[in-house]
């Protein structure tokens, strides 16, 4: 993604297990920038099993260059918290 630039990825969180669980706020692990969370449609849903939600990453870099990070979503599901890696 060329600086000034963004783009977006769709992230899918789908309940696989046998039993409900309640998902909080992604939140990144500083620093944060140039990747943010929008479009959340996870924060505080509870998940029913085969049940899913979504949210939105955005990649806005402003500096050339790779750049990579993490956003950790809280759950009462085991493995809590849950982390994604993400790269641009």
């Amino acid at each position: 993604v060329a600086v000034g630039a963004n783009a977006t990825q769709l992230v899918t969180i789908t309940n696989t297990g046998g039993a409900n669980f309640t998902l909080g706020n992604p939140i990144f692990a500083a620093p944060a920038a140039p990747f943010s969370v929008s479009g959340n449609g996870c924060n505080g849903v509870t998940l029913t099993p085969g049940q899913s939600c979504t949210f939105s990453v955005t990649f806005s870099p402003t500096t050339p260059g790779p750049a990579v990070a993490s956003v950790s979503i809280a759950s009462d599901a085991p493995g809590n918290p849950h982390t994604l890696a993400m790269s641009g």
